[in-house]
């Protein structure tokens, strides 16, 4: 098991640039049953896919700022976990979080990965 996803069982299904993320862990159920447990979507081409907020890969820090306000964090160094630079939205481990292409300082870094639900931990 990835460290982080608890249960006995994890399976990651691909579409092109996403992944989604099925589960025996306790994340939204804790029956031991498999479920949907979260979703990455990587790159550096928008796929079509985006948030309500119009959210996608490619999308600039500007843009982040713009949809989440208050509730968006964006650390001013490199996560010690992924080695990128890392942002996320609200207080929850299991919320919406993403990488940029570069310092959140810099307003023309781009995101190249959007997720929310379980993740695995370093």
């Amino acid at each position: 098991m990835p460290q982080g996803f608890g249960g006995t069982a994890v399976r990651f299904v691909e579409f092109g640039q996403l992944m989604v993320i099925f589960s025996d862990g306790a994340y939204y159920r804790d029956d031991g049953v498999m479920h949907f447990a979260g979703w990455t979507l990587t790159g550096t081409d928008p796929s079509g896919l985006a948030t309500p907020e119009g959210i996608t890969l490619g999308s600039i820090v500007d843009d982040l700022q713009t949809a989440f306000g208050d509730q968006l964090q964006l650390p001013s160094t490199l996560n010690d976990c992924t080695g990128s630079w890392f942002f996320s939205v609200g207080p929850s481990v299991l919320g919406f979080e993403g990488d940029l292409s570069g310092p959140s300082t810099d307003g023309s870094s781009s995101v190249i990965r959007l997720s929310a639900g379980a993740q695995a931990e370093c």
